[in-house]
């Protein structure tokens, strides 16, 4: 059906008349069924009384209509009060905060009723490895192997004082630079663990640099949703400031759909780490062969496909069917495109960002920011901490 955007919808139709003009109503307003604009109206400039003089220029009863409602202010005021719209329900800015701020707290707990609705799909245990299926997909060294996974991630954050579920950040950044300098701590934690992955602290340590430049991005998000559950104020209000209304949109919904698998204890640490070996989702698209800037190729790739058939070992432990396994896998793989995606949005916004990118600290700004110099740059490499565990 067509609408005439002047005189409303059809459900102002099916509402009836504006009790003050007689246009289409929108629905009831202060009270009274009105059209948008005598709402506007008198919302507007009821008030205004007692400050502003309303005067009618004709008798004090000016015919108001659709056509003619703008003709006399004094009038159509004067009918909004007769026909019973109420001054007292006009909210006051401090309401209005008030009301706002209700809303947030309830969006942010629908946010949480959906995230754990999520969980209830994929939430996993350590305890399901005793389960009847898990032995017959895992052997007791890949149990291992998972285990050692989940041990050294807590324990290399819980050594440097820092606990996850914290509601990271804990102030409000008001710019891009100060939002990554917040995570600094978080971090180096992340590069502590990934050297005390065998595989990884086995490659030369240039390799080992270039790998975390080249997928920082996904592993900084990843690492960020298994330390921080929620889309609190503060990381709101920061994203926001950050990256713009539209950028921070995009980035929360890529954290939305990463938090849905950080309540397993191992999955998303386990994806972490494939990443980080991975070749293929290089940000710096400047380069058309990415394996010419590695020392050992062959053993990033050998590495890569030991994790990944770890991985479908695992879920295939956990989830009711291989056929369910693959739903999870493709379900899963749209999530991933969706957070490379992001990534290289936010990787443009940084190389437009050069005043915000100059005030990151040296570490991150090495990272953070792409150049096609990066990936054969040794500053920081020594500030990634990277050198063989014994």
């Amino acid at each position: 059906m067509a609408e005439n955007p002047c005189t409303g919808t059809s459900k102002s139709r099916q509402l009836g008349p504006c009790s003050v003009c007689g246009a289409n109503s929108i629905g009831i307003n202060f009270g009274v069924l009105t059209c948008m604009a005598c709402k506007a109206f008198f919302r507007r400039n009821a008030v205004k009384l007692g400050k502003t003089e309303f005067i009618c220029y004709q008798n004090g009863d000016c015919l108001v209509t659709h056509d003619l409602r703008r003709m006399c202010n004094c009038c159509r005021l004067a009918k909004c009060f007769r026909v019973g719209m109420q001054k007292s329900s006009i909210l006051s800015e401090s309401e209005k905060q008030a009301r706002k701020d209700l809303v947030d707290q309830n969006r942010r707990k629908r946010e949480e009723r959906k995230l754990m609705r999520h969980t209830e799909k994929i939430r996993l245990s350590l305890n399901a490895y005793s389960s009847e299926k898990g032995p017959k997909a895992l052997s007791p060294f890949d149990q291992m192997i998972l285990t050692n996974i989940f041990n050294i991630y807590e324990r290399a954050y819980s050594q440097k004082g820092v606990e996850p579920f914290t509601n990271a950040p804990v102030l409000k950044h008001a710019t891009v630079d100060t939002f990554f300098n917040d995570s600094e701590r978080r971090v180096r934690v992340l590069f502590d663990f990934f050297k005390l992955i065998p595989e990884f602290n086995k490659l030369p340590i240039m390799d080992r640099a270039r790998l975390v430049r080249t997928n920082f991005g996904p592993l900084f998000h990843m690492n960020e949703s298994i330390l921080n559950r929620s889309s609190h104020e503060n990381f709101i209000f920061s994203l926001q400031a950050a990256f713009g209304e539209i950028g921070a949109l995009e980035v929360r919904i890529s954290f939305e759909r990463e938090r849905e698998y950080s309540y397993d204890p191992i999955l998303l640490k386990l994806i972490m780490i494939i990443w980080c070996f991975s070749l293929g989702m290089n940000k710096y698209t400047y380069n058309i062969d990415t394996s010419v800037i590695y020392e050992d190729t062959l053993a990033i790739f050998a590495s890569e496909s030991v994790y990944v058939e770890l991985l479908w070992r695992y879920l295939l432990s956990r989830l009711p069917s291989t056929e369910y396994t693959v739903k999870f896998f493709n379900s899963f793989v749209l999530n991933v495109l969706w957070l490379q995606r992001t990534c290289l949005s936010v990787d443009r916004f940084m190389l437009k960002s050069e005043r915000n990118v100059k005030n990151i600290v040296p570490l991150l700004q090495c990272i953070i920011c792409p150049s096609p110099d990066s990936l054969y740059a040794t500053e920081h490499t020594s500030d990634m901490n990277f050198g063989n565990v014994q």
